[in-house]
């Protein structure tokens, strides 16, 4: 069987694994009200475990970055997701703010993942003039995911409180998995991409001259990472507005329901 098209379906699944991501991480602060009122949990404790997944989160870049590459973005990401799946749906099964911590530790250890196997992906499967707008795609699962996720959460735990919230919500992305497995291939090894599409991927795709520039040590590509000017913008840009986003992504459900007296129900 050929499937027309492939590269297509594949980045509308990395689309639909980024709104799974953001869902899921936003679920503990809108649902923080009732959760610690259910398990005593402090504001400070709140705050801890916050600081606890997104420590979790940013050393785990470095780390599903190395498993991405020495496992290959098929793997990479159904391990990733699969490890944020169950990390959310045992969030159901806490009975103290400590169970909470692990379990948001391991979300964040997994949903980093997400994001080092997606550009990996398109990368592989994308000519040069079309990683853009693949790339553009999935990165707009964040905005998506951060716009639906107060509404489903909200539905779902009125229905099936907040310990079937996240239980539903770890099982969908388990069943994710399923047809990530299934879809996604090298490019060289899927049965089902047409020649067409495989001769339109590899003759877009720029490469380096062979035989002219000795191979790059690791310590070389630090050196380069490092010493550019663009790396440097990036990341002082990133450090002047992640605080802002992250304290609004994790405050702001809260100060909704202290301060404005936002109740679950009433959302």
């Amino acid at each position: 069987m050929k499937l027309k098209n492939i590269r297509w379906w594949i980045v509308g699944l990395l689309l639909a694994i980024s709104i799974k991501n953001f869902i899921d991480r936003q679920m503990f602060s809108i649902l923080a009200p009732t959760i610690q009122t259910d398990l005593g949990m402090s504001d400070a404790q709140y705050g801890q475990i916050v600081s606890f997944f997104l420590a979790a989160y940013a050393v785990a870049y470095l780390l599903s970055g190395r498993l991405v590459d020495a496992l290959g973005a098929r793997l990479g990401m159904g391990i990733s997701l699969a490890l944020w799946s169950v990390s959310s749906a045992l969030t159901g099964f806490a009975r103290s703010s400590g169970a909470v911590a692990g379990c948001r530790i391991g979300l964040g250890l997994g949903e980093a993942g997400g994001y080092t196997a997606s550009p990996k992906v398109v990368s592989e499967w994308f000519p040069d003039k079309e990683r853009g707008l693949a790339t553009s795609i999935y990165a707009v699962g964040a905005s998506v995911g951060a716009t639906v996720a107060p509404l489903l959460v909200i539905f779902l735990a009125g229905r099936y409180g907040w310990r079937g919230t996240f239980v539903v919500s770890g099982v969908l992305g388990l069943l994710v998995v399923i047809p990530w497995l299934i879809l996604f291939r090298p490019l060289s090894r899927h049965p089902w991409v047409t020649e067409q599409e495989k001769k339109h991927i590899l003759e877009g795709q720029v490469t380096e001259p062979s035989g002219q520039a000795a191979p790059v040590t690791e310590t070389g590509r630090w050196r380069a990472i490092i010493g550019s000017p663009i790396i440097w913008a990036l990341m002082g840009a990133r450090l002047l507005t992640d605080p802002v986003w992250y304290f609004l992504q994790f405050w702001m459900p809260k100060y909704l329901h202290t301060d404005r007296g936002l109740t679950q129900a009433s959302g």
